[in-house]
């Protein structure tokens, strides 16, 4: 009964300090194990606006218990092990250094290093390193059409999206863009293509095989009738496009500037430690 009344208490104490932001907060004491103290403060982080009082009561009972169980999971450790596996100060001070180099060279990133990646240097990198860029899956650009079955152009958007020696895609977008209710061409843009079966609902059971021999799908109900052309293909195993890998392309090139830049940095700090004698090595 006691602990009930003591959530309930922390509850009512937190409610009143965030409904009034100008009333100074006392922080008060809501549990404590061998002299560590858990503040009603510290309860804020598991709150949110709109929460219901059920749910805060249920969340703050939950949080105090965990609280409880690892301080005293801690005051056990701490009287049970040997004195010698209890000093973390080595690692303490690793940990230390290692947030201090990072924060640094973060800053000296963002504040130097120039960002801006042009295309003649993504086609450039593309070039020189052609045969690493090999498709692990197959993709391909589409043209997708839907609208209702008896729509008058129906017969007109079959005859231009069935012919399999060409696209005429400047006829179609004209044509889609008034009479159609959903139109999507990707015929700038590579997709994969196990993308496009999720999206479209294809029934594809191989891959390759359905690509070889499908490149216009018709499909229709009661109601709708929906046509996709694949335009263009690549399967697994060719090279992959370069407009395909400009996003990764970028980020290779950005990693390697930010290597070599960190690299200049840290060898500029050596040589004028160096020559102006801030260390020695005996």
């Amino acid at each position: 009964m006691r602990k009930c009344f003591l959530i309930g208490l922390v509850f009512v104490l937190f409610l009143t300090s965030c409904g009034d932001n100008k009333v100074e907060r006392s922080d008060a004491v809501v549990a404590s194990v061998y002299g560590k103290v858990l503040y009603k403060s510290d309860l804020e982080s598991i709150m949110y606006e709109g929460i219901t009082t059920n749910d805060s009561i249920v969340r703050v009972k939950a949080f105090i218990d965990a609280w409880i169980r690892r301080e005293l999971l801690i005051r056990k450790a701490e009287t049970t092990l040997e004195k010698e596996k209890l000093d973390f100060s080595k690692q303490i001070e690793d940990y230390r250094n290692s947030l201090v180099v990072y924060t640094y060279e973060t800053e000296m990133l963002r504040d130097n290093l120039d960002t801006v990646i042009s295309d003649d240097e993504i086609e450039s990198y593309y070039n020189e390193n052609v045969s690493n860029f090999r498709l692990d899956h197959n993709i391909v650009k589409v043209i997708f059409l839907e609208f209702p079955k008896n729509n008058k152009w129906k017969w007109t958007f079959y005859n231009l999206l069935s012919n399999p020696d060409t696209v005429m895609f400047d006829s179609i977008n004209n044509l889609a863009l008034r009479y159609s209710d959903v139109y999507e061409s990707n015929l700038d843009s590579w997709r994969r293509f196990d993308d496009v079966v999720a999206s479209y609902n294809l029934d594809v059971n191989d891959e390759l095989s359905f690509l070889k021999n499908n490149n216009f799908v018709m499909r229709e109900n009661r109601d709708r009738t929906s046509m996709l052309r694949i335009c263009e293909v690549r399967v697994i195993g060719d090279f992959s496009p370069l407009e395909f890998e400009k996003k990764g392309i970028s980020y290779i090139i950005l990693n390697a500037r930010k290597k070599e830049f960190l690299e200049k940095l840290h060898n500029d700090l050596y040589d004028d430690a160096m020559k102006n004698r801030i260390f020695e090595i005996y």
